[in-house]
């Protein structure tokens, strides 16, 4: 067993072999997670680390177990999502990492609204423990279900009105609100994340933010004017995630600023008939074109006023008193066991939900001057032939879930043409800065 300790410079390497990687990984990883208040107490704990859960153009996203001593092996303990900001070359970059940490760290716990646990800067990267959400994200449920229904929607808007109003409330605008930042939770509550374009000290409906920013096909048409926008930039974002969730479309989708530009001038709304009547109204003024004219220009409580959310009880919404109807462990929506990560990153997401062993564990404890020192200890196997540690609660539901064949193709046709089909992504989940 070798020892390192956090005061040394750099992290020994005595093989190139992949568990050895693993480890080095790993240990990296660890520390981040490694609170302030416990490196300052005499706390013991280790941390199992599962791999890359997710994968983007600011990084890399690591899942990390922490159980403390007296925690059983199988029980307690917390999950962290560890973002790791590749900090870059450029100054431009090293500032969007340090905005994107600054502007988490000042946002008040909510339930609907992934939380920053703490965030930690080495020369390279910014990492951030994020509270992990095993649901996976909304993008790649759509991309199994094609659609959601009426119900489903209205219930997964109305939470995300509750995060936005959050948000907006202390003058933070997200500008980046899709189904690929909508996390889900185990039992089906969103939680809107990934803040890499999110602003501060934004107040007014229609000004304050001047950057052209967002992912093609989401962007409102007053950020592509370039003439500054504000909040209501927001609101069409959520009307956009709101049809594409019902229809499975995107109107004014692009691959490049000019595509979107373009498809703003020729392509119109064009609603199906299968939508109810309020659906139809409220997207209409959510995609006003006009962000003065347009629902929510005046605050959060005018979306919640409009007739489309006239069933919902805002109180028990808010303190997640109402089952989704969109629950990522049910039956209802999964023709086998429910997987809570697929494409990259899915054997890690998986190995965790399942209890099985992490790829390496870390061990920290305290020498005897105070110091935080670090393990590379055993991982615990299971003999052969047995079964895996059985997961508990919420963990054994998504594993378990099990119900009807889904369909095999998608609703195509209308404006904006067909977006998936079957479980596969048709169009691209990037975002782009324009300037």
């Amino acid at each position: 067993m070798r020892r390192w300790c956090l005061s040394t410079l750099g992290w020994p390497l005595p093989s190139r072999s992949n568990l050895c990687l693993a480890h080095r990984r790993g240990r990296t990883i660890v520390r981040s997670c490694i609170k302030k208040a416990e490196r300052e107490a005499n706390t013991q704990s280790w941390f199992d680390y599962y791999g890359t859960v997710g994968q983007g153009s600011f990084g890399m996203v690591e899942l990390v177990h922490q159980r403390h001593k007296q925690a059983s092996e199988c029980t307690g303990g917390t999950t962290f999502a560890v973002k790791v900001c590749r900090k870059g070359t450029t100054r431009r970059q090293l500032e969007i990492c340090r905005r994107e940490a600054r502007i988490m760290k000042s946002i008040p716990p909510h339930p609907f609204v992934v939380g920053l646990s703490h965030c930690v800067e080495d020369d390279g990267n910014i990492y951030m423990a994020l509270e992990y959400c095993m649901g996976g994200d909304l993008f790649t449920h759509l991309g199994e279900l094609g659609t959601l229904p009426e119900r489903a929607a209205r219930h997964l808007v109305a939470e995300l009105t509750l995060a936005l109003a959050h948000l907006h409330a202390d003058g933070i605008m997200h500008r980046d609100v899709k189904p690929e930042n909508v996390l889900l939770d185990a039992r089906g509550h969103a939680r809107l994340a990934d803040f890499g374009l999110a602003t501060s000290n934004i107040t007014r409906a229609d000004g304050g933010a001047m950057s052209i920013c967002g992912s093609p096909g989401y962007i409102a048409p007053e950020v592509l004017a370039g003439r500054g926008y504000g909040l209501a930039a927001d609101w069409w974002q959520l009307g956009m995630l709101l049809l594409e969730v019902t229809t499975g479309q995107l109107p004014w989708a692009g691959a490049t600023l000019g595509d979107v530009s373009r498809a703003f001038r020729s392509v119109p709304l064009d609603l199906p008939a299968y939508l109810s009547s309020d659906a139809t109204d409220f997207l209409i003024l959510a995609l006003c074109p006009h962000p003065g004219m347009r629902i929510g220009s005046l605050g959060a409580d005018e979306v919640k006023r409009h007739a489309f959310f006239s069933g919902v009880r805002w109180g028990r919404v808010a303190r997640k008193e109402v089952p989704p109807p969109f629950n990522p462990s049910s039956p209802s929506y999964h023709g086998g066991p429910f997987t809570p990560c697929c494409g990259h990153g899915a054997e890690a997401a998986q190995a965790h939900a399942a209890g099985e062993a992490p790829r390496c564990r870390v061990e920290v404890s305290h020498d005897e001057d105070g110091a935080i020192v670090m393990e590379t200890v055993p991982v615990p196997q299971a003999a052969e032939g047995a079964a895996p540690p059985r997961p508990a609660g919420a963990a054994a539901e998504l594993c378990e879930g099990v119900g009807r064949e889904r369909g095999s193709s998608a609703r195509s046709g209308g404006a904006g043409g067909s977006l998936r089909g079957g479980s596969g992504r048709a169009r691209g989940s990037g975002r782009v800065w324009f300037q």
